[in-house]
């Protein structure tokens, strides 16, 4: 079973669309080792406290918030969830309906009651995805390894076994037999046999649109990428016989790869925001960037995920009304710039703080020059 819930960007956008009385957002970072879920447990069971007590403070009607507190409460006592947590937990609860997602990231814990759902902390799921499959391939063995920032676990899968049972079925088939056919045979074994591989793996991952990285000899790889129907196929591989290495030196590899790709899109990324930006089309200022996110002229948002600026937007003009802390009321200005951004088709990119265009919480990468904006 995997750790990891599928979360894609349309469910985020229409997680983001939700609106009424009562809104329920919480985050938790969890442990995927089971022997301390408790502790995860614990943490969820005060959140949900917390949350009841900003209900009352906000004065939600009496049924909302008994409806809320039993959604919750049945998610605490998931014993499932707990023994298969991921590296965070997001929870988004209205009276109405409840949605739970074990996150492949690590999440601040947060607890936030509103008119609507807080999203920023998933900003990171929105560009390249932070965790992979990687798939083990070799003649004499295959299996899939699910791969987080800091966990990896082997998924459960009807896979073939291994190459052989599919040089005895066509022998059985087909005469003369195969293996009297020297390298010739052999090829054809490997292509039913990669081919098999690649439909059970694209049936296992096809809602999931995780990066799958094949893990195989440069022989095997280059017959399965012939057979592949997985669109989220990575060309990188990790090179060498998979048999050689244990689930644990793989993961470390794909997380090596993943690394690279990050580093390398940020770096495009920071160019293509300082050639923007001398032509007026970029711009790191929170209340510049508030306004290009109401009026749909924002290509790309940066954004650090934790970053905290409370006040409220005019989701029309994209003004700012500052506050003193963030409430019910006046929601997060980063978030609702994402939600803006989100909705109007941006890209978004998470980075932390030190990484960003002159440090700030928001940047963006502009449709038309900043002289139009506002």
């Amino acid at each position: 079973m995997s750790r990891v819930d599928p979360l894609d960007r349309e469910t985020i956008e229409a997680l983001a669309r939700d609106r009424g009385e009562a809104r329920v957002s919480i985050y938790l970072p969890t442990n995927p080792i089971t022997a301390q879920s408790g502790g995860d447990r614990i943490g969820f069971r005060n959140a949900v406290d917390e949350a009841i007590a900003q209900m009352h403070a906000a004065s939600v009607d009496k049924r909302h918030v008994e409806a809320l507190e039993t959604r919750l409460r049945d998610v605490q006592d998931d014993e499932n969830l707990w023994r298969n947590a991921g590296e965070g937990l997001a929870v988004f609860a209205s009276p109405e309906a409840l949605a739970r997602f074990r996150l492949p990231i690590e999440v601040p814990a947060t607890t936030q009651v509103s008119d609507r759902y807080h999203i920023q902390p998933l900003a990171p799921l929105l560009a390249e995805p932070p965790h992979a499959i990687v798939l083990a391939l070799a003649k004499g063995s295959v299996h899939l390894i699910e791969v987080t920032r800091s966990s990896e676990r082997r998924l459960s899968a009807d896979l073939p076994a291994r190459m052989d049972d599919f040089l005895i079925r066509t022998e059985i088939r087909e005469q003369p037999p195969v293996r009297q056919r020297g390298g010739e045979g052999e090829k054809v074994v490997l292509k039913l046999y990669v081919r098999a591989v690649a439909e059970a793996t694209e049936a296992l991952l096809r809602t999931r649109r995780i990066p799958l990285i094949v893990a195989a000899t440069e022989t095997v790889a280059a017959a399965f990428v012939g057979e592949n129907l997985y669109r989220q196929l990575w060309p990188d591989i990790i090179a060498g016989s998979p048999e050689d290495r244990s689930d644990a030196e793989l993961a470390e590899e794909a997380r090596n790869l993943m690394r690279l790709r990050q580093a390398e899109r940020w770096r495009e990324l920071m160019a293509r925001f300082w050639e923007a930006r001398s032509a007026g089309k970029a711009t790191s200022d929170l209340a510049e960037t508030a306004r290009a996110a109401a009026q749909g002229a924002v290509e790309t948002l940066l954004t650090v995920p934790e970053a905290s600026a409370p006040g409220l937007i005019d989701e029309i003009t994209g003004d700012i009304v500052s506050a003193p802390t963030e409430s019910a009321a006046t929601y997060g200005l980063v978030d609702q710039i994402t939600m803006l951004a989100l909705a109007h088709g941006a890209e978004i990119v998470a980075a932390a703080q030190e990484q960003m265009p002159d440090r700030a919480a928001v940047a963006a990468i502009l449709r038309y020059p900043l002289t139009s904006v506002g």
